[in-house]
């Protein structure tokens, strides 16, 4: 229980001294239309879920991060892209800094104390590839696809991961939760550590935010600018898909 009180502490302090809210969700492979409107409801949730604690207007940025090259959205004109702060997209992940993060989740407990509680059953397919490691560490700084059932048989872990310990780098002073279990408004502290509340008790609803960061508005606009430059050099996609819809109304 101790990690969820924290957890409700953190966002509470963070409401009453005006700090910001990241809510970023993460794609594995290419960006489409349904992920970015997942994305926004997932924001509309944290933001009604904070606007429920009855302390301060909240200040919220949402982004979508994906790793594939291609993006597949069709209709330029979804109201999600103008909605969303920033869409992100990187080609491959970097071989080095995914080697690491798993080998940092090899270690059960000290991960739990800087992130959240993975269970065993989650950890035990990383440890049942130390050759996966061996080669990520080989290929060094250059970039490398991340091994699709390895990310299958971990729930999809490693990229929440990968980009939470990226914004830890960016911003070090920042409190940063993955996968934080969401249900609608009302606060129920959840023994496996992490925050959960119901929207509908009859619909039974389960969702999940992939990363909330919780930091001041400054830092966490230079984090976002940080990542499209050298060495992180994700693409703004937003501002890619903005310019396609300025050419085909012109």
């Amino acid at each position: 229980m101790a990690f969820s009180k924290q957890l409700t502490a953190s966002i509470d302090n963070a409401l009453k001294h005006d700090q910001y809210f990241l809510n970023l969700e993460i794609q594995t492979g290419s960006i489409g239309e349904s992920f970015l409107q997942k994305t926004v409801e997932r924001s509309n949730t944290l933001r009604n879920y904070l606007i429920s604690r009855n302390i301060a207007d909240p200040n919220i940025i949402s982004g979508a991060i994906g790793f594939e090259k291609k993006y597949h959205i069709h209709d330029l004109n979804i109201p999600e892209i103008d909605e969303l702060d920033f869409i992100l997209n990187s080609k491959n992940f970097e071989a080095r800094r995914l080697e690491r993060i798993l080998s940092s989740i090899k270690k059960e407990s000290h991960h739990s104390e800087i992130y959240s509680t993975l269970t065993s059953n989650i950890v035990s397919p990383i440890r049942n590839r130390n050759w996966y490691i061996q080669k990520l560490r080989k290929k060094g700084r250059r970039s490398t696809r991340l091994n699709r059932k390895l990310n299958v048989d971990t729930n999809g872990i490693i990229p929440e991961e990968y980009m939470a310990q990226m914004f830890g780098e960016l911003i070090p002073t920042a409190q940063i939760f993955p996968r934080v279990h969401i249900n609608g408004n009302v606060n129920i502290p959840n023994a496996s550590g992490n925050l959960e509340f119901i929207l509908d008790e009859e619909e039974e609803l389960r969702n999940e935010l992939d990363l909330i960061i919780i930091a001041e508005g400054d830092e966490i606009d230079n984090a976002i600018d940080s990542l499209v430059k050298s060495p992180y050099r994700f693409k703004d996609l937003k501002s890619r898909l903005l310019y396609e819809r300025a050419l085909i109304k012109s």
